[in-house]
């Protein structure tokens, strides 16, 4: 199972790599002990740099599998792209800092929820990142971010009963 999660990996860093070269920019992947890099992207027109964190899965979900690294891992030239390998690759572009967000907030919600026997909830290494359906196309295919292009995020935590931005969390 390690070895197909490895595998997993590798190939979304690929598939980013190959779609930012046919998109014009100067790509690098990182060696892979490299802490919270990926990938390195510098657009030759603007000469604007980016790191990018790949995080790619294998089911048809939204979701895709974090850690607690990623509830502290935010810089404004920071993205994820997050990859959704199926018959043709789907790429989701966000900010470091909403990803940040949400996996935090998320996470402590879970923690504040009984467990079904209404028990407190364990704290484990595991978090998760989920696009809401109504939310995918604003992020689905959103390169432009990786310009500056101001993108406000629209998504929603677990359980909450209400829509937010989340910079105002």
């Amino acid at each position: 199972m390690a070895k197909k999660s490895i595998e997993t990996g590798i190939i979304g860093e690929h598939l980013v790599i190959a779609k930012l070269l046919e998109l014009g920019w100067i790509v690098a992947g990182t060696e892979k002990n490299t802490e919270s890099v990926d990938v390195l992207a510098c657009n030759p027109k603007t000469m604007k740099t980016v790191a990018i964190q790949v995080k790619a899965n294998t089911t048809r979900n939204l979701v895709w599998r974090m850690n607690p690294k990623n509830e502290k891992l935010e810089a404004h030239n920071l993205f994820y792209v997050l990859v959704m390998l199926s018959d043709l690759p789907r790429y989701f572009i966000i900010k470091s800092k909403d990803v940040a967000n949400y996996v935090y907030n998320s996470h402590k919600k879970w923690l504040e929820t009984p467990g079904k026997k209404g028990q407190p909830h364990k704290d484990t290494d595991v978090r998760a990142f989920k696009i809401l359906k109504e939310d995918e196309k604003q992020y689905e295919n959103a390169w432009s971010v990786l310009n500056g292009v101001n993108m406000s995020a629209k998504i929603l935590p677990p359980s909450a009963g209400f829509r937010h931005d989340a910079a105002t969390l």
